[in-house]
């Protein structure tokens, strides 16, 4: 992974607000809730029913990537088209090749599909963009493709 200072790489996305739930980290992927409010998508292997919510840096106000959100502070959301390319958190643990997919870990970020349970089918959020290894012990960001 190189050092991303961006969320958005390239392609297609509508801009959108919405005030936080509960923390919030640029490069989670989102749904709202029946308040309008963003949080983190909290179903493994699920397809977000809010369409594709990325939450993104508030460059507005002087932050970048690893500056999170609070509970009821205003996130930048971005609502991403198929086949744009973005910056997204995937889970600890988690080892990537090119073109691998991936699917909600239900806790806001990206994991490989083929970690789910055997038998299971993936609800593909994106592929991967890069050959990595997120293995810092936390979620990082890694280039990735919406689908």
């Amino acid at each position: 992974m190189s050092t991303y200072y961006r969320i958005h790489n390239k392609g297609g996305w509508r801009h959108d607000e919405n005030v936080a739930h509960a923390a919030i980290s640029p490069g989670n992927i989102l749904e709202l809730n029946s308040d309008n409010e963003v949080l983190k998508y909290a179903t493994e292997n699920g397809a977000p029913p809010s369409g594709r919510l990325i939450a993104v840096e508030d460059a507005l106000q002087g932050n970048g990537v690893t500056d999170d959100y609070a509970a009821d502070d205003i996130v930048m959301v971005a609502v991403a088209d198929p086949g744009s390319e973005w910056n997204m958190l995937v889970a600890a643990g988690t080892v990537l090749t090119i073109g691998e997919s991936l699917v909600s870990d239900g806790e806001g970020c990206l994991m490989s599909a083929d970690d789910l349970d055997s038998g299971t089918t993936p609800e593909v959020i994106a592929v991967a963009m890069e050959e990595y290894t997120v293995d810092s012990g936390e979620a990082e960001l890694v280039h990735v493709r919406i689908i």
